[in-house]
């Protein structure tokens, strides 16, 4: 690890190859229609299950290790979708755009439940908010900058980028850079067996 440095982490489900490469295309779409916003790399986008923040080597360890208890409890593999674009707090002053989830929620918010349970145990506080899940597409500097008939448009297109199968758990580290956040991964932790 590195000394007492901290690590920004997070944990996650990743999209599978053709997913991204769908998205990828979709995104530099609308990139070239609206310059202004901080799109995010569609090679890095995630459904986030729990941000951990900058922790401590010792914490990571902790997380692994409550993490890899769970090994042949977790989850069985389930099958995703991407569906709706909206805006964090809202379209009419979005400070994120993202793409909502569907297919199996249900069994997202089951690995939810799992991943807050081992961080709670490994000393995280719990979320505070309500799960949503969704991929962070952009994020606004300036409100003023989108305006609502893109949003509108946005929230009602009919994208579809196809069904992925999620099949394990990834234990992501943030790495902040001048270009926008790198992502690596510290652990992955496969689905319904074992790490």
């Amino acid at each position: 690890m590195e000394g007492e440095k901290g690590i920004r982490s997070f944990l996650c489900v990743e999209l599978d190859e053709a997913t991204k490469k769908r998205l990828a295309r979709w995104v530099k779409d609308l990139s070239e229609k609206m310059s202004e916003l901080r799109w995010v790399d569609p090679e890095g986008l995630h459904v986030t299950l729990k941000f951990c923040g900058e922790i401590s080597p010792a914490q990571v360890e902790s997380i692994n290790l409550e993490l890899s208890r769970l090994k042949g409890r977790m989850v069985s593999p389930f099958e995703l979708t991407l569906a709706g674009v909206g805006a964090f707090p809202h379209l009419r002053q979005p400070r994120v755009i993202w793409l909502g989830v569907a297919g199996e929620v249900q069994a997202l918010h089951s690995l939810w439940r799992q991943v807050e349970m081992a961080t709670k145990r490994a000393g995280l506080p719990p979320e505070g908010r309500p799960f949503h899940p969704h991929l962070t597409l952009a994020r606004v500097k300036n409100p003023k900058d989108v305006p609502l008939s893109f949003l509108l448009e946005l929230s009602q297109e009919d994208a579809s980028f196809g069904p992925w199968t999620v099949e394990a758990l990834t234990f992501m580290r943030s790495t902040l850079t001048p270009k926008g956040a790198k992502y690596s991964p510290l652990a992955r932790y496969k689905l319904g067996g074992e790490c």
